[in-house]
Order: C-alpha cells, then sequence, then structure tokens
C-alpha cells in the first residue's frame, strides 16, 4: 500500500459520491431496491424490492434454479477467514482499494436511506453505532451539518 493505490481509492470514492446517483450493494440488494423505488418512482414505483431483492438470478440474465441454490455464510456452516488469511488478503493493493470502495458503497447506502427516512433491513442505528468513525466521515463527505434536507437535496 503506498500513496499511488490511497490517491487511486481516493477518486474512486470521490466519483461514487459525485458521479453516481444510486449504487446498489449486491449483499444488501433488498435495501437498495428500496431506495432506488425511493429515488426514482416513476421508473421503479411498483417494483416489488422484497421479491426482486431475494431473486437468483445468474449474471448473464439466465434463471439459477438449476444451479445450487445461493446461501449465506450461516446456512452452510462455513468458517470466517481466520487471522492469518485476512492478513495475507490485507498484504494486496488492489484487494485493499477494493474493500475501502465497497466499505464506502455500503456507507453511502445505508446514509442515503437514513436521510429518506427508508429503515433498513438490517437496522441503520446499530451500523452507526458500531461504526461512528466511518459514519462521521461519510458525513463529512457530503459537508453536512445534521440537516437532512441538504442531504435530501443532494439526493
Amino acid at each position: 500500500w503506498n500513496l499511488k493505490f490511497a490517491a487511486k481509492v481516493k477518486r474512486a470514492i470521490e466519483n461514487l459520491v459525485s458521479n453516481y446517483r444510486w449504487v446498489g450493494v449486491l449483499e444488501e440488494l433488498e435495501d437498495s431496491f428500496r431506495l432506488l423505488k425511493h429515488m426514482l418512482p416513476e421508473h421503479f414505483g411498483v417494483m416489488s424490492p422484497s421479491f426482486w431483492g431475494n431473486q437468483h438470478i445468474a449474471p448473464d440474465g439466465s434463471n439459477s434454479s438449476n444451479r445450487k441454490a445461493q446461501t449465506t455464510m450461516n446456512e452452510t456452516n462455513l468458517e470466517a477467514p481466520t487471522h492469518a488469511t485476512r492478513m495475507k488478503m490485507l498484504e494486496d493493493p488492489y484487494f485493499v482499494m477494493d474493500h475501502k470502495l465497497y466499505e464506502h458503497a455500503r456507507a453511502l447506502l445505508k446514509c442515503k436511506m437514513a436521510t429518506c427516512d427508508i429503515k433498513p433491513q438490517l437496522e441503520f442505528e446499530m451500523w452507526r453505532k458500531t461504526h461512528p468513525r466511518q459514519y462521521g466521515k461519510l458525513l463529512n463527505s457530503f459537508s453536512l451539518t445534521n440537516d437532512s434536507k441538504t442531504m435530501r437535496s443532494m439526493l
């Protein structure tokens, strides 16, 4: 990890904040769709976020019902990565950049949902309390005080 990689991830985060009105997060697809429906009701107002957020469709658009059903880590009894595995992953600067951008996208989704008074599937308040530093950085990236109207105008 060096300044070159830090600059790249900073630019990617700035692009995410400045150039995209909506970005979905696959692991939180239902919440992503709920925000999309709220932000663009003329296009997605009749969409069912809970239905589409829980469909198993392959990236090529085919029905994945003939494949092994997608499951969460808890449902498959997989063990979480060991500390040694996590440390090895963090040696790869591309993984670190990807992870930082992903975490920022997740935080941005939660912040936009809270600003639009959309209650996430997983409680926003729990996330905000367990990630106070990340939440504060996110608010600062929008140059907000506690004025949700300012945030809404940016949406």
